[in-house]
């Protein structure tokens, strides 16, 4: 299985309210290894707006590699004990395989 990508993006809230790519987070399967890094938008949003790197990942030219996946991103994935996470799983156009796991 190939690896699969999501790139993060951050808001400039306080004066434009443009939208930067400011990180990419990757997953290689069978045994999953995550990696996130920023992205050059991560620098331009430093640069055009004052952005400033994520607690979880406070150095922007490291690369951050985990077994599992970040802290951060596993706040915002839907739990598979919720009643809509089938049609969830579905409308990303994902399978739920063993134990309700995404792959």
């Amino acid at each position: 299985m190939n690896s699969q990508t999501l790139f993060l993006a951050w808001q400039d809230q306080a004066k434009t309210r443009r939208w930067f790519p400011i990180g990419r987070l990757d997953v290689e399967p069978p045994q999953p290894v995550y990696r996130f890094r920023y992205t050059r938008g991560a620098k331009r949003a430093e640069h055009d707006a004052g952005f400033e790197p994520l607690p979880d990942f406070p150095q922007l030219h490291r690369e951050y590699k985990a077994a599992e996946l970040f802290p951060l991103f596993q706040n915002r994935v839907m739990g598979p004990g919720r009643p809509d996470f089938a049609e969830y799983i579905k409308q990303l156009g994902l399978k739920a395989g063993r134990g309700n796991k995404i792959r």
